[in-house]
């Protein structure tokens, strides 16, 4: 019995010491692939350039990847449609519109509801308005102005009577002949001083014009006075004339500008935009040609 586990121990041994060194020969030996063999390059032979290709002969399929080719051709069927489409005409850009051409207005004209006149600018003493009508504005006397202005006062006086204002139409139109006759008046009355800046001087009043009036409040406290430019009329005047036309042509701390001592009671007819204009900017006639 023991030699034969002897036998059997040595046999293990001898198995372990082969086993080891295959280990050891696959260690220092790693396995190598057999090289492939290479195919062997055939000649090529030339052909001749006249030698007609046989129509069997393919074509050599095309190295170039199959991106490189497919996609630009996508591309081009791409464009192609779209070029055969109809393109939309850009739309033309908005032009700028035009600005208001500033209104021309006549300050010389005899006939023009915006005339100009002073002492240095006089007007003819034949002058006398073609369409002088009859105001139905509420006065003591008859009184008379050029057609427009006259309309546009019987509006304004109707707005008032409305908002419970009572306006008076003091004067209206007077003639040059009026004019000199009421000069002369004043220049017995009143100082030298006090004439320079009177709206007075025969050929250089707007009442000539058939533009120009005097109101005043139907109460009669301070009708041609200073004072009354604290009544309830002239704070309504000073608020709505100029929408009807009419502007106070003659404010306060104007005097060295249009030459006239302040006359809150005297307002001319300009017509509706000069009117607005002139409200608007706080300008006199004066400043306003004068710009």
């Amino acid at each position: 019995m023991e030699n034969k586990y002897r036998f059997k121990f040595i046999l293990i041994i001898i198995l372990a010491i082969l086993n080891l060194l295959g280990l050891a020969y696959l260690h220092f030996n790693p396995f190598q692939p057999a090289p492939k063999p290479q195919e062997s390059e055939a000649p090529v032979e030339s052909v001749p350039a006249e030698s007609p290709v046989p129509e069997e002969t393919e074509p050599a399929e095309s190295t170039q990847p199959v991106e490189a080719v497919v996609i630009p051709s996508v591309m081009q069927w791409v464009h192609d449609r779209a070029a055969d489409r109809p393109q939309p005409e850009p739309e033309p850009e908005p032009e700028p519109e035009p600005s208001a051409p500033a209104v021309w207005y006549d300050s010389w004209a005899d006939d023009s509801y915006q005339r100009l006149i002073s002492r240095q600018r006089p007007i003819d003493a034949s002058y006398e308005p073609a369409d002088l009508v009859k105001t139905s504005a509420y006065s003591d006397y008859p009184e008379y102005l050029r057609q427009d202005a006259a309309w546009y006062l019987e509006e304004m006086f109707k707005a008032a009577e409305a908002d419970g204002v009572k306006l008076l139409l003091i004067d209206g139109y007077r003639s040059y002949t009026e004019q000199r006759s009421l000069y002369n008046t004043y220049v017995q009355r009143y100082s030298s001083s006090t004439i320079a800046t009177m709206d007075c001087w025969p050929g250089a009043s707007e009442h000539q014009l058939g533009l120009a009036v005097d109101l005043g409040d139907r109460l009669r406290s301070c009708n041609l006075r200073i004072c009354f430019d604290s009544t309830t009329v002239s704070s309504w005047l000073r608020e709505h004339a100029w929408e009807y036309g009419w502007i106070e042509r003659y404010p306060y701390g104007k005097t060295d500008i249009t030459g006239i001592a302040y006359s809150p009671w005297h307002y001319r007819f300009v017509g509706t935009d000069l009117a607005k204009e002139l409200h608007d900017s706080g300008l006199t006639m004066e400043e306003y040609f004068a710009e």
